[in-house]
C-alpha cells in the first residue's frame, strides 16, 4: 500500500510549457465527475485538478476553496438547466416529448444509481449555505418556468387536455425528481422509462 497522502497521490505531474486554460465548462464537468464518483463530501480540489491535468494550486487560485468550487458549480447548474430545456425544445416538435427529453437530459454525465445519489448530495449537503441555496432556488424557478411553458404549449397544440396551474407544474416536478431519487436508492427498471411513467402519471395520462 502506498504511503502517499491522498493529496500527494492525486497531484498530476507538472508538464513543461504554457499552463492549461481551464474553461468554465471543463471545470464544471470535472467537478461533476468528482461529485458523481465521490459525493459532495468527497469533492477535493486535488481530484478536480487531476481530471483537468493541472495542479491543485491552479484550481485553488481560481476558486479559493472547495466551497468556492461548489458555489460556482451550483451557479453553472442554473445555466445548464436553461441550455437543457432549450436543446430539448429544438430537438422535439412535441412539447411533452421535449419536456421528457429535458428531464432525461438531467442525467447527462451521470452513470448509475450510486452516481445519481451522489449528484443529489450536492443539494442535500449544501442547502444550508445561503449562496448555494439561492442558486438552487434559481434553478428550481427556471425548471418550473420551463415546465409551465411546455405544458401550456401542449395544451395549445392539443397534446394535453387540462388547465395548467402552479399545482400541476409542482406536481410534475415533484413526481419526476422524486422518481429519480427513489431510483437512486432502489434502482428498479430503466430510469428513462420510470421518468416517462412519472410524467404520464403526474399529467393524468397513465393508462
Amino acid at each position: 500500500m502506498s504511503n502517499d497522502s491522498p493529496i500527494e497521490a492525486e497531484q498530476p505531474k507538472r508538464q513543461p510549457g504554457r499552463p492549461r486554460v481551464m474553461s468554465d465548462d471543463a471545470l464544471y464537468m470535472a467537478g461533476l465527475k468528482v461529485l458523481t464518483a465521490h459525493g459532495s463530501d468527497g469533492i477535493t480540489l486535488a481530484r478536480v485538478a487531476k481530471i483537468l491535468g493541472v495542479t491543485p494550486a491552479a484550481v485553488r487560485q481560481r476558486f479559493g476553496s472547495k466551497r468556492g468550487l461548489l458555489v460556482e458549480m451550483s451557479k453553472r447548474q442554473v445555466e445548464r438547466t436553461e441550455r437543457r430545456f432549450s436543446a430539448a425544445r429544438a430537438a422535439f416538435s412535441s412539447p411533452l416529448e421535449a419536456l421528457q427529453a429535458a428531464f432525461v437530459g438531467e442525467l447527462d454525465g451521470i452513470g448509475g444509481p450510486v452516481q445519481l445519489a451522489n449528484a443529489f448530495s450536492a443539494y442535500t449537503d449544501n442547502v444550508g449555505d445561503p449562496e448555494m441555496r439561492a442558486a438552487f432556488a434559481t434553478e428550481l424557478a427556471a425548471m418550473e418556468r420551463h415546465i409551465g411553458e411546455l405544458l401550456a404549449e401542449a395544451v395549445a397544440c392539443g397534446e394535453l387536455d387540462r388547465p395548467v396551474t402552479p399545482r400541476l407544474v409542482a406536481t410534475v416536478l415533484a413526481a419526476v425528481q422524486g422518481t429519480m431519487l427513489i431510483w437512486a436508492i432502489a434502482p428498479r427498471g430503466d430510469i428513462k422509462e420510470r421518468i416517462h411513467e412519472a410524467l404520464e402519471m403526474a399529467l393524468g395520462r397513465a393508462g
